[in-house]
């Protein structure tokens, strides 16, 4: 929905603006993961990577921005709550909640990857109408299921909502309803 994405832009706006003012500029924050590609409800936290200014695919590991802690440090100086780094996972990030807007999100640097795997899904779903749905409708099943929710885990294995997408994506390209892109541009 329209106003999901405005909210969430408006959101990203005052990221932006505290990750500049805190760390200079040359940084952009990017939203990626359900915010890109609409598949966002209003209770679904936002991911977001910060890139490098004309970088984006460089590891930013050696600047101050890539330190989990003082991130986490700067977004509660800037009024954000329930900050809580997780700087030893595979990729590290900061996750807060955004009392301004309402919001839950979850914070990494140098994740260009994220941004990339957005764009596929948002093409795979230009390809055919019924793959929204088709996404839209696994991700509510498995959340009635208690297997939606990769990070709290609830003492029990689930599945991330891009783990179910590729899945969903994989059957739909055995059973030939849709095309597997990296099969027809193999250079892209």
């Amino acid at each position: 929905p329209p106003n999901i994405q405005a909210h969430r832009l408006a959101f990203l706006n005052n990221l932006q603006r505290i990750i500049t003012s805190a760390f200079g500029s040359g940084y952009t924050a990017r939203l990626f993961g359900s915010s890109v590609t609409c598949l966002a409800s209003t209770n679904s936290d936002a991911d977001v990577t910060i890139l490098l200014d004309n970088r984006p695919h460089e590891n930013p590991s050696g600047h101050p921005i890539a330190n989990m802690y003082l991130l986490a440090a700067v977004l509660r100086h800037n009024g954000m709550k329930e900050v809580f780094p997780v700087a030893t996972a595979k990729v590290p990030i900061v996750k807060f909640f955004d009392p301004a807007h309402g919001l839950k999100a979850d914070v990494n640097v140098g994740n260009a990857l994220g941004i990339q795997n957005s764009a596929m899904i948002v093409e795979y779903m230009r390809l055919d109408g019924r793959v929204r749905d088709l996404i839209l409708l696994v991700k509510h099943w498995a959340k009635m299921r208690e297997l939606n929710d990769s990070a709290e885990g609830g003492g029990h294995w689930t599945f991330s909502s891009y783990a179910l997408t590729l899945m969903l994506l994989s059957y739909l390209q055995i059973q030939g309803v849709i095309p597997s892109l990296q099969e027809l541009f193999p250079s892209s």
